[in-house]
């Protein structure tokens, strides 16, 4: 037969385990000897040891933190409040057609670049019909050849501002025009080459003109 021993871990008796310290006492005993030990002469232990129980007590370890996430929102101004600071308009004191012709100058060579006319012929021609429909006209050179509104005709001034549905353009006489885009028709110079533009088929932002796949249009009569 095989005797039972009794367990070894067992609860000491309450008068033997009444002179042990504690798990608290231990860990007070522990952090302020070892405060002693690495503080400098002269620093209080015990104000230390009081902040540091009281930061202790305030800290559940079963108790995930939770993080609040923050919406990340764009801090952009609204088309309100753009207006509402004139951001996009040109001062009368600086409506001057010689400031804007170093801007035509480099439109002139970002069009080169774009365009090599050196390369231009009959088999890559609808490429480059494509780039000069989805190109930058900021700093060209424009001219309405064709309106509905007569006074439009003849226009020819540097583009400043293009918008969904209008180019404003610095006249040689130091004048700021607002073109619509809606049944006008346009033209440019570009070495030997003059082009044409439909405004009725550019009825679109600049910035979405370069992804923008175009279709074909049933008639370009204004």
């Amino acid at each position: 037969m095989t005797q039972i021993l009794p367990s070894v871990y067992q609860e000491l008796p309450k008068m033997a385990s009444s002179d042990l310290p504690t798990k608290s006492d231990l860990q007070e005993n522990f952090l302020s000897s070892f405060l002693a030990r690495t503080l400098p002469a002269g620093c209080k232990v015990v104000d230390i040891t009081e902040g540091a129980q009281k930061s202790v007590e305030g800290f559940d370890l079963n108790k995930k933190k939770k993080f609040e996430k923050m919406k990340l929102t764009k801090k952009t101004l609204t088309s309100k409040e753009k207006k509402k600071l004139k951001i996009f308009e040109i001062k009368p004191e600086e409506q001057n057609f010689h400031n804007f012709i170093p801007m035509y100058q480099l439109w002139l060579q970002y069009m080169k670049d774009l365009i090599h006319f050196g390369n231009v012929n009959s088999s890559n021609l609808p490429s480059v019909q494509m780039k000069i429909l989805k190109a930058d006209y900021h700093g060209c050179l424009l001219t309405v050849c064709q309106s509905k509104c007569p006074s439009f005709v003849g226009t020819t001034g540097i583009v400043v501002m293009e918008t969904k549905n209008t180019f404003k353009v610095i006249t040689k006489n130091d004048k700021l025009k607002c073109i619509p885009k809606r049944n006008s028709i346009f033209c440019f110079q570009l070495g030997d080459y003059c082009y044409t533009l439909y405004g009725n088929h550019l009825q679109v932002r600049a910035s979405e003109r370069t992804h923008r796949r175009f279709k074909t249009k049933s008639t370009i009569a204004l």
